[in-house]
């Protein structure tokens, strides 16, 4: 970076060569689910006992959200999820389903709820896709920005049912209308063209208590693991949440072109907080159900953060 003078109070973030490395902190932001305008938000409800947790999806897809809901629901081992959105990116739909494939994940759209485009594309990656008959699901072809078909969406979307293991008929079926169309999905359609459903009648499917089934025996004691799981994935979403906080502070810093002296103090203390999420992540493992892969994930964004630290504390 070239000085005009003696003295530089002012670091200019956006220029190179700190360009880089600021993204580099910040790209954790997107990493954890920050909150980016209209885009979906990914709510993770860890329930009791054995049950699965709950992650609701709400709102618009937008790129970005495969990677928010992929951080956002890597410590979970078996889940349910519950959408509820008019579509998006395509993109993202896909991203989110085959995450949800990969996990073994349940998805889910309640009586009241509607997911379409984009959303139907994510929900078909459940392993055991839940609907009630008044279930709102809806399919049409991929389209550009200007509204028109896209073979090549339609192909990446043909490319990813095949994966899923949907038949030919599916697909032909999923893609059949317009973009300004809509083919809303019912059972019957749905065993037409192969499509595995579960139909139920509960308001909230994702919601609806387990059946109480009477037995002449007590109920079996909570197993200390579920109970130690529940508070690791309790102290998981507290440390994501301080990192998250520390972050926000430092991007805003950031846009109003703070000085160098209290921009690196801000990436001081959020290298902290995102230290200590990492250890905890690393040393729950097991305890928590997250994947061996996630830890190694964010140690690496934490390195990379622990370099942009160096490079901007350097020069005070």
């Amino acid at each position: 970076m070239r000085r005009t003078g003696s003295k530089c109070p002012r670091i200019r973030l956006w220029g190179p060569p700190l360009l880089l490395e600021v993204k580099l902190t910040f790209l954790i932001l997107v990493l954890i689910g920050t909150n980016i305008a209209h885009a979906a938000t990914v709510a993770v409800e860890v329930r009791s006992g054995e049950q699965p947790a709950l992650v609701l999806v709400d709102g618009k897809l937008e790129s970005g959200d495969g990677d928010r809901f992929r951080y956002t629901t890597a410590f979970l081992s078996s889940a349910i999820v519950s959408f509820r959105s008019d579509g998006g990116s395509v993109a993202a739909g896909i991203q989110i389903g085959e995450i949800i494939r990969s996990k073994g994940f349940t998805t889910s759209v309640s009586r009241d709820a509607r997911c379409a485009s984009a959303c139907a594309i994510a929900w078909l990656g459940g392993t055991k896709r839940l609907m009630s008959a008044e279930s709102k699901i809806g399919f049409h072809a991929a389209y550009t920005a200007d509204g028109r078909e896209t073979g090549v969406g339609n192909a990446l979307i043909g490319a990813y049912l095949n994966k899923i293991g949907l038949p030919y008929s599916a697909v032909a079926y999923i893609t059949q209308a317009a973009p300004r169309s809509m083919t809303w999905l019912s059972a019957a359609e749905a065993k037409k063209h192969g499509i595995d459903v579960e139909l139920v009648g509960s308001p909230q499917v994702a919601n609806a208590p387990a059946p109480v089934v009477p037995s002449a025996t007590p109920p079996p004691t909570k197993p200390p693991q579920v109970i130690g799981q529940q508070a690791c994935v309790a102290e998981f979403a507290r440390l994501r949440d301080d990192v998250q906080k520390k972050g926000l502070a430092a991007k805003a810093a950031n846009e109003r072109k703070a000085s160098r002296e209290e921009m690196c103090q801000h990436i001081i203390a959020y290298s902290s907080v995102e230290s200590k999420w990492v250890q905890f992540t690393e040393s729950n493992v097991t305890l928590c159900g997250i994947p061996a892969d996630t830890v190694q994930k964010l140690k690496d964004v934490h390195r990379n953060t622990e370099q942009t630290r160096k490079k901007v504390c350097a020069l005070n």
